[in-house]
């Protein structure tokens, strides 16, 4: 819980893309791995939509997908 709080606080304080895309990335990988993954994909969607042209936005489809991956596999262990 801290590690995401300090990584939000510094993709607030950041300015530089890069960095800024990388503080991103980290907090929605934390949020995934405590799986509130609306969250997680929140902070995707935004490196996908504001800093595409970074290298973490060139990559950030591969995480959106394992995302989208794991929710599928949420919603039908809960289904059936």
């Amino acid at each position: 819980p801290n590690a995401i709080k300090y990584y939000k606080e510094a993709g607030v304080l950041v300015t530089e893309p890069n960095k800024k895309a990388l503080y991103l990335k980290k907090f929605g990988i934390l949020y995934q791995k405590s799986k509130n993954y609306s969250a997680a994909m929140n902070a995707f969607i935004e490196i996908k939509d504001k800093y595409s042209m970074t290298s973490e936005g060139r990559n950030i489809d591969m995480y959106i997908a394992g995302l989208q991956l794991m929710q599928d596999k949420f919603f039908f262990r809960i289904k059936y």
